[in-house]
């Protein structure tokens, strides 16, 4: 059984080296065959040729008309490799790779999607309902600014109870709103593009800490104990 949320959409990167493996195909496939998501998927590469689309789509067991393979002008091989310091040219296209997740909605022509999951194409999912559960979750009570990661640590109290700033996180997965999380991905994408950190987790950690964000959570699924990480601009709240 196929599910899916009308204004909800998964994307994936299949950006230089990465469209050369079959990781994104893998990780489509999952999620329709496996995942049971019925909805659209947004596969963002500068390497149309190497991928096949109605392969993809009949290895996935999808609608073809839910699948939107998207090509963008820029390019993240290593043919731009300083060879003098080839790590710098390397390091470059890292950099630019890990921007392209702030800028997602660019390259979504339908306005009519407003939530999107980002996933890494390195996430293989595995249990029916998981994904709409997420996406559904994910979609719930946006406030100006938000963006919720799946994955992540933060400080409590010596009570253990009350909940504080975010002190890591995995930025492989995490949900946003075209709207709501326009501000906070516009100030993500600048610290990535500062070049002053080696990760988009860094650079996510160090515009955190710098700006001051707040903190909230909610389910991915009701009655379970995973939380998503809500994160929007202002002060961090009182530590008591």
């Amino acid at each position: 059984n196929h599910t899916s949320l009308d204004s909800g959409a998964y994307v994936f990167l299949a950006l230089g080296a990465q469209a050369n493996s079959l990781s994104c195909p893998a990780a489509v496939e999952s999620l329709v065959k496996y995942a049971g998501w019925g909805g659209d998927v947004y596969m963002i590469t500068d390497r149309e040729s190497c991928f096949d689309e109605r392969e993809i789509v009949k290895n996935a067991g999808m609608k073809k008309e839910k699948f939107h393979m998207v090509t963008t002008k820029d390019r993240f091989g290593n043919i731009d490799a300083d060879f003098r310091h080839p790590k710098v040219g390397l390091r470059k296209n890292r950099v630019k790779s890990f921007s392209m997740k702030t800028k997602v909605f660019d390259y979504i022509e339908n306005q009519d999607i407003k939530t999107v999951v980002y996933a890494d194409c390195d996430m293989l999912f595995t249990n029916d309902g998981c994904a709409t559960d997420l996406i559904t979750a994910g979609d719930k009570s946006w406030d100006e600014g938000k963006i919720k990661f799946l994955h992540f640590h933060r400080e409590k109290d010596s009570t253990g109870q009350k909940l504080g700033p975010i002190t890591t996180l995995h930025a492989g997965t995490f949900v946003a709103h075209r709207e709501h999380s326009k501000e906070v991905m516009e100030m993500w994408r600048k610290s990535i593009d500062s070049g002053l950190y080696a990760g988009d987790m860094t650079a996510f950690m160090a515009m955190y800490n710098r700006s001051g964000v707040d903190v909230l959570a909610a389910p991915v699924v009701p009655g379970t104990k995973e939380e998503l990480a809500s994160v929007f601009p202002g002060p961090h709240p009182p530590q008591e």
